[in-house]
């Protein structure tokens, strides 16, 4: 069996919702960005939750030479909080308790 291409799709609210975002891969292909002529990679504004759609071409050896295909593998992404961002959080908190403590050791 040999890949001929991958379709991607990203919608929001639902699969089929208002696309954002497009990618076509090939078996030439090895890699994504750089982008194809047609592609949206940069989903702009960002979405926290995007539904895939993937279209899977497959090429199979038979002997009445068919193709094989697989149709609408779907899946969700749901991002998560960079930690540097929890940790920037987390330092300014300190940061803060620190001066309060320090304030209070002056006065006493």
């Amino acid at each position: 069996m040999r890949l001929l291409a991958v379709d991607e799709t990203a919608a929001l609210g639902s699969f089929g919702g208002m696309v954002v975002g497009v990618s076509h891969l090939t078996a030439l292909d090895v890699s994504d960005p750089p982008a194809e002529i047609n592609d949206v990679l940069n989903i702009i504004p960002a979405e926290t939750i995007l539904y895939v759609t993937k279209d899977i071409a497959l090429a199979a050896i038979a002997p009445a030479g068919s193709l094989v295909t697989i149709s609408q593998v779907s899946q969700s992404f749901h991002q998560v909080p960079e930690p540097g961002t929890i940790l920037l959080g987390s330092l300014g908190g300190g940061l803060l308790l620190l001066l309060k403590l320090r304030r209070q050791a002056r006065h006493d």
